[in-house]
């Protein structure tokens, strides 16, 4: 396998000059908070890749300097150093890489993870193929989606929310296929275009094992453990997609996660379609079925347009609504997927 590195393209004379903007759709002016706009990117991804019959679970783990004992982000990071200390690259702040480690990890259970061909560098099929390339649509594409008419992502910039949240714009993942057990890792930095040594260089950069110009993801398996030892990682060879953000927005804390997961899905989790897992500094949160209606408590509801007693409604609700049997219901006909829907008329 070829030495895994970090490497942003060289540009050429008279290429045309473009600066990455998708990350303005999740700027705080948008959004109430970057962990908001995680929360619902990867819960949505992760129901959407759901297996059948089993209940998605999505962890969030937070590592400090406090809780971070193996210190090895640093090796991950060494070559992206030159670009991200570069001018003009994008970044509101200087990286300081004496800065004490601290990163985010996301890890999704129960779902199939990133399938299809790895290799796979265009999309120009027949689109009436029922073929998702999960992992093209991921790493190598930006506002451009196959998700389908009845999934919860389609645009294809969702994702984008995960170098938002670091502040050095740069996110990993390690994914496990269920179709083939086939483990994988890439990752991504996204600055603006910049110079080093007089250097013009692409605003996209990948980490990965490499075919001349091309990132190929690494496969090889002591790699792929010491990565996972270093990150703390809890896959051990099950299906799904784990996620690193290395220094993550201050925004990312216990409190908001939380706040997200409870007003955003609570159907889901009331469903038992789902269960979310807070971590950090070895404590552990379960959002579940059981334990929703008391961590409501912790949420902050000025930012809701909701009240506590409001949502307590819409638990009762939702639980109701799962005692009824198939008899009770009332099937209306789905709105066709060609025609974007008309806003309601008052």
């Amino acid at each position: 396998m070829p030495e895994p590195k970090w490497e942003f393209r060289v540009m050429v004379k008279g290429e045309m000059n473009s600066d990455p903007i998708e990350s303005e759709f999740f700027s705080t002016e948008h959004l109430d908070s970057v962990a908001d706009a995680l929360v619902r990117e990867c819960i949505q991804n992760s129901l959407d890749a759901g297996l059948p019959d089993q209940t998605v679970r999505v962890a969030f783990r937070l590592f400090t300097e406090n809780s971070n004992k193996n210190g090895g982000m640093a090796q991950y990071l060494k070559g992206l150093q030159p670009h991200l200390t570069a001018e003009q690259n994008g970044l509101i702040k200087t990286h300081n890489p004496d800065d004490p480690e601290n990163f985010l990890v996301i890890e999704d259970y129960g779902t199939r993870g990133l399938e299809g061909d790895p290799t796979q560098d265009d999309d120009f099929q027949p689109t009436s193929t029922d073929i998702k390339n999960d992992f093209f649509y991921f790493w190598r594409n930006i506002g451009r989606s196959k998700k389908g008419a009845s999934d919860r992502g389609r645009w294809g910039l969702g994702k984008t929310v995960f170098q938002a949240t670091s502040k050095i714009n740069t996110y990993f993942g390690l994914t496990v296929r269920k179709s083939d057990g086939k483990s994988m890792l890439l990752g991504q930095s996204v600055l603006k275009t910049h110079l080093i040594n007089d250097n013009k260089h692409s605003p996209y950069g990948w980490y990965g094992a490499f075919d001349e110009n091309f990132a190929l993801p690494i496969e090889d398996q002591p790699y792929l453990e010491k990565f996972s030892a270093n990150f703390g990682l809890k896959r051990q060879g099950k299906a799904g997609l784990s996620i690193i953000i290395p220094y993550p927005d201050p925004s990312v804390e216990i409190k908001t996660l939380l706040s997200s997961a409870l007003l955003h899905y609570f159907f889901p989790i009331l469903s038992k379609n789902l269960v979310v897992e807070l971590h950090k500094d070895r404590k552990l949160l379960i959002i579940d079925d059981q334990k929703i209606d008391q961590l409501l408590k912790y949420v902050d509801f000025s930012k809701s347009r909701m009240t506590k007693e409001a949502f307590q409604d819409l638990f009762s609700l939702t639980r109701w609504i799962h005692l009824l049997s198939p008899n009770d219901l009332i099937r209306i006909n789905s709105p066709s997927a060609l025609i974007a829907p008309n806003g309601m008329k008052t």
